[in-house]
């Protein structure tokens, strides 16, 4: 199937991946009435589902992913930000860039590569505990299944049926992260699936936030990432 993303890209302002939340709780606060832009359906619930909006910073540009209904959501506030308010830093938008592509989603015949770009918080309490008592092998195979999972969960936010087995071989490293002041266990690296994924679409948990953002490389380009890393 086809999949549109809307790319919105903010100015020129650099911002760090730790900025990502506050950027994600300014339009929380100057939209609130879209509720695909925070999730907050009232004081003490969540709208539990795979992000239709989320937050990243690419090459360090605040820029905003809009997928599916979450492209309209976009196109209807893109009149309305002329800044950004990161914590007490006023930031005017001067520059806005708009990119809006159809994409391939889902199963595919051959092997597909990407890379995370940001760190990938796959492992929930349950299965933080199991991964901490795996050898490495079991803990790679953990980590596949998981990230098969969240395949399965991002088809079914878009409602499409997978049609057969998907398969993944990751090759991650841990990278140890903060989320609002916790520490949690992240993972950056590669991996190859039989599965097309839009490029800068999150993985796994808190992907609104620009957690586990994936972009699809080449076997070339990843042959010599693995060569620069070895």
């Amino acid at each position: 199937m086809k999949l549109t993303t809307f790319r919105l890209v903010l100015g020129h302002e650099k911002l760090s991946p730790s900025d990502v939340p506050r950027l994600r709780g300014f339009f929380a606060n100057e939209f609130p009435h879209f509720i695909e832009l925070h999730h907050h359906i009232h004081d003490d619930k969540f709208l539990y589902s795979y992000p239709l909006v989320q937050y990243k910073t690419i090459k360090n540009a605040p820029t905003i992913i809009g997928i599916g209904t979450g492209v309209e959501i976009l196109k209807k506030i893109y009149d309305n930000i002329h800044h950004l308010q990161i914590a007490n830093h006023t930031i005017p938008i001067t520059e806005k860039q708009m990119i809006q592509s159809d994409n391939d989603f889902g199963l595919a015949n051959d092997l597909q590569f990407y890379q995370f770009l940001t760190p990938w918080l796959g492992l929930n309490q349950n299965n933080y505990r199991q991964y901490q008592r795996a050898n490495s092998t079991e803990k790679m195979e953990l980590l596949q299944r998981i990230l098969v999972g969240n395949l399965l969960s991002m088809s079914k936010a878009f409602q499409y049926t997978v049609p057969d087995r998907i398969y993944v071989a990751a090759d991650t490293r841990l990278r140890l992260t903060h989320l609002k002041g916790t520490e949690l266990s992240g993972f950056l690296g590669y991996f190859a699936t039989n599965f097309y994924i839009p490029d800068f679409l999150g993985l796994g948990k808190s992907v609104s936030r620009g957690f586990g953002t994936v972009k699809k490389i080449t076997l070339d380009e990843l042959a010599q990432q693995m060569n620069h890393h070895q």
